[in-house]
């Protein structure tokens, strides 16, 4: 248990230090105006043969992320993978009672929309290109 406890503890402190997965951009129909070329109303999942497909997320009309690994699902924050519970949270909305207005476009013209979702998804200690100990991350080191 004292293992897996220095683990965890490991993923969450190195996060950040993790290499961004290779996740591809997929653009169409741009206007060449990344202020509204990469502004989210609300991420969807995308879709195969009439299923839901984890392994792409239509950011907007613009741009689809792929290549996203099924294992980055394996990361779960208070019983949701992460980066549905991302998908959930990062959208614009307007608090009932406040009226205040919560938009993550305002990050993402500050980092770029593939920011939130590359870097993440191996720290979650799944397998394949997360392999820390393969690729020399910092996050691996001891």
């Amino acid at each position: 248990m004292k293992d897996e406890g220095r683990d965890m503890a490991r993923w969450h402190l190195g996060y950040e230090s993790v290499e961004p997965w290779p996740v591809a951009e997929h653009t169409a129909a741009l206007a060449l105006d990344p202020a509204k070329d990469f502004l989210v109303q609300k991420m969807t999942f995308g879709r195969k043969d009439k299923q839901v497909d984890k392994t792409a997320i239509i950011y907007n009309s613009h741009l689809t992320l792929t290549g996203i690994p099924l294992e980055a699902y394996d990361y779960v924050v208070n019983g949701k993978p992460a980066i549905e519970w991302i998908m959930e949270r990062y959208q614009v909305s307007v608090d009932k009672d406040s009226g205040s207005r919560n938009d993550p476009n305002d990050w993402a013209r500050e980092h770029g929309p593939a920011a939130l979702h590359c870097g993440p998804a191996p720290a979650g200690g799944a397998g394949g290109h997360g392999d820390d100990e393969d690729r020399g991350d910092a996050a691996g080191a001891e």
